[in-house]
């Protein structure tokens, strides 16, 4: 009995890993113009594509959102960016065979509002590991289809739980009756009194959604985001839903305690403008009245997971004529004609923060696919170095080829990644993704390459710093983590070669710089790995190759620094905004170059 499970777990489990790389990447990457129309064609493949139906004949991620300041638009997009890395997480989690297993139902304690804490380890340890290693989630759960509570993590949330079933909540109902991920509006929660929302998705077992797993996201972390901008006092962003209820505020004074009657009577702002403009799809800017003051708001809406965001960005400002401006009041006039340019309403140093934060969001979304997908059975298990072949440096074509076929699907689904491949824990290359690449390579051994070493040392994930790629002689810097066996032993290196051409194109979707300037991001050695415009840099560099690790701001920012220098490229000075992208083992940053100084 117990062996014909194990096989129709693992025959279900080939096909959904199939399935499910094909179309995540459709939409946790849209921002790269990624689409998956055959995601889309069967019932099977559709039930794992998240689709929001609330603003899509009004308002797509593609869509150039006019009259938006430049801030909204990064902050927009790094914010829906985290909020599908943490579904890919769910997703890629909810078809591990410990999640798939049928729960012990037989086992729950009403007593203690699920199963104790001892039952289904296996479910309860990696649940703890999300929480450990992803701690955007403040807890992990389980549900079953009729509603009762199988497990929380941690276990002290499910004995404090006030009911053992939550039927009743919109994101279990929403989740089990579309088959897709969904984001909640904000929620008080019944086993903390605190509010937050909740991203739920469907566990399937032979094509039968066998329960919801759900990870909790306090408020606290979206609060804490904004307010580590440093804001000038007339500036205010808020995230709100599609209800009006503020999920985070860069106003530290206007942050709320966590009462029902503060959650559903002060934080709404659905009487604004700006707010029901924003929930038709359309972005812009309005003047209103707030407590008696004119303000100017930027707005923005941001579609995920089968619900809608928006971001509001508020400005004091004065209608008189000829007003005088100072650092905490701007007229009016001034930031409507910024907003419409597409200039920063603040200054650069937001700016960079901001770009800084997009990266590493980007880069994490990157991590959790390789993370997740090396503990799938077809990458850990069956590695047999008997099989490789040193004339195509690495395994047969014919051979590994479930291994082969995870590297392509997630290839032939997003572009963050140029090539996937598999070391041996001796550094040997046991399959490289495009098969063409492995042939190419020039060296059959990686033990010199840093990200190695960094897994190595570590036994945990490790970002290379741009190198030239042994198979197709370009900078490609790589992104590695560690492959288990059963015994938790280090059998191998599970990796992808960062493309370089999406990391650019993160930069000049934004349409940020004026005609002569140039935002960089560069590993810890210098090294260019996006360009806003590489016409400009080979204007300012004099199309030669320049150490921009030698510069003033450069260094600073590799200190873990923000700010603004001035720096001299090729005897010209230059304005250079920096700032410091702290992502896995490195220290990478983000260099906003502006004209002549005069």
């Amino acid at each position: 009995m117990i062996g014909s499970t194990n096989i129709s777990i693992n025959r279900y489990y080939n096909y959904k890993i199939a399935i499910f790389l094909i179309s995540i990447f459709s939409f946790s990457l849209m921002t790269f113009h990624l689409y998956v129309s055959e995601a889309t064609q069967t019932d099977n493949q559709s039930i794992f594509v998240p689709y929001n139906e609330t603003i899509t004949e009004n308002s797509t991620k593609n869509t150039n959102f006019t009259n938006t300041s430049v801030e909204l638009t990064i902050l927009s997009d790094t914010l829906e960016t985290k909020l599908n890395k943490l579904s890919s997480l769910l997703e890629i989690t909810s078809i591990l065979p410990q999640i798939t297993n049928f729960p012990m139902e037989e086992f729950i304690d009403k007593k203690l509002n699920g199963i104790p804490e001892n039952f289904d380890a296996y479910k309860r340890k990696l649940a703890k590991d999300i929480l450990v290693k992803y701690d955007d989630f403040s807890l992990i759960g389980f549900i079953l289809p009729n509603g009762n509570v199988y497990m929380q993590e941690p276990f002290e949330r499910q004995k404090n739980l006030t009911t053992g079933n939550l039927g009743f909540r919109d994101y279990f109902k929403t989740t089990l009756n579309t088959g897709k991920t969904y984001l909640s509006d904000a929620i008080v929660s019944k086993s903390s009194g605190r509010s937050l929302t909740v991203m739920a998705t469907p566990v399937f077992s032979n094509n039968q959604i066998i329960g919801v797993l759900y990870g909790t996201l306090d408020l606290n972390i979206f609060n804490e985001l904004l307010q580590s901008f440093a804001l000038p006092s007339n500036y205010r962003i808020l995230i709100v839903d599609k209800a009006g209820v503020k999920l985070g505020d860069s106003d530290k004074s206007k942050v709320p305690s966590f009462s029902n009657r503060t959650f559903e009577e002060a934080n709404k702002f659905s009487y604004l403008d700006a707010f029901n403009n924003a929930l038709k799809g359309e972005s812009g800017f309005t003047k209103e009245k707030i407590d008696n003051k004119t303000v100017i708001i930027s707005y923005i809406p941001y579609k995920t997971l089968q619900n809608v965001r928006i971001l509001l960005v508020m400005q004091e400002c004065s209608d008189l004529q000829n007003y005088t401006e100072n650092e905490n009041k701007f007229s009016c006039e001034n930031i409507e004609n910024k907003i419409i340019k597409g200039s920063p309403l603040i200054d650069k140093n937001l700016l960079v923060n901001l770009l800084s934060l997009n990266i590493k969001e980007y880069l994490q979304v990157a991590e959790i696919l390789l993370d997740i997908t090396s503990k799938l059975p077809q990458i850990s298990e069956n590695i047999n170095p008997n099989l490789i072949n040193s004339t195509v440096h690495g395994i047969n074509s014919f051979d590994g080829l479930e291994k082969r076929q995870v590297a392509k699907s997630i290839l032939s689904k997003t572009n963050l990644f140029e090539s996937v491949f598999l070391l041996l824990n001796n550094g040997d290359m046991y399959l490289d993704e495009p098969y063409q690449r492995q042939e190419n390579l020039s060296r059959d051994n990686f033990v010199i390459r840093d990200y190695y070493k960094g897994v190595k040392n570590s036994n945990s994930t490790s970002l290379g710093n741009a190198i030239v790629s042994s198979a197709t002689g370009k900078n490609q810097p790589n992104l590695a983590v560690p492959v288990f066996s059963e015994n938790m032993t280090l059998s191998g290196i599970w990796a992808g070669g960062l493309n370089l051409t999406t990391i650019s194109k993160i930069i000049q979707n934004f349409n940020l710089t004026n005609e002569n300037d140039l935002i960089l991001y560069l590993d810890e050695n210098g090294v260019d790995v996006g360009i806003s415009d590489r016409k400009i840099l080979e204007k300012i560099t004099g199309n030669h190759i320049f150490d921009f690790s030698k510069l003033r701001s450069f260094i600073d920012a590799s200190n873990g620094n923000i700010g603004s220098t001035t720096d001299t490229i090729l005897g010209k000075e230059y304005e250079i905004t920096y700032s410091p992208v702290k992502i896995i083992d490195k220290t990478w940053v983000v260099l906003f170059i502006c004209d002549v100084v005069s």
